[in-house]
C-alpha cells in the first residue's frame, strides 16, 4: 500500500517507481490511498510521514518503508513476495 498525498513531492517522485513494481511484480496486490481523500486509513495505520508504503501477507502488516527509497520499496516487497512462495 502506498500512502501518499498529492501535494506532496517525495510521493510523487515514488509514485512511477510504484507503478512500475506494480507492473513487474505481477503476483502482489499494489493500492495508492491519498490520505487527504481517506483519512481514518492513515490513522488507523498510524501514518505520521509520507510516503509510507505498507507491506501485507494474508492481511497482516509484514513491513514499513517511510520516505522515498525505491532500493528499500523494492526489497521489501521481494522479501514479501518470497514469503508467500514458501
Amino acid at each position: 500500500m502506498d500512502a501518499y498525498a498529492t501535494w506532496c513531492g517525495p510521493c510523487r517522485t515514488m509514485s512511477p517507481v510504484f507503478e512500475k513494481l506494480s507492473e513487474i511484480k505481477t503476483k502482489a496486490h499494489f493500492v495508492k490511498v491519498d490520505v487527504d481523500k481517506v483519512p481514518d486509513v492513515a490513522e488507523e495505520f498510524g501514518i505520521r510521514a509520507m510516503p509510507t508504503f505498507m507491506i501485507f501477507y494474508k492481511g497482516e502488516k509484514k513491513d514499513q518503508i517511510t520516505g522515498a527509497s525505491p532500493v528499500a520499496l523494492e526489497n521489501a516487497i521481494t522479501s514479501a513476495m518470497e514469503l508467500s512462495e514458501s
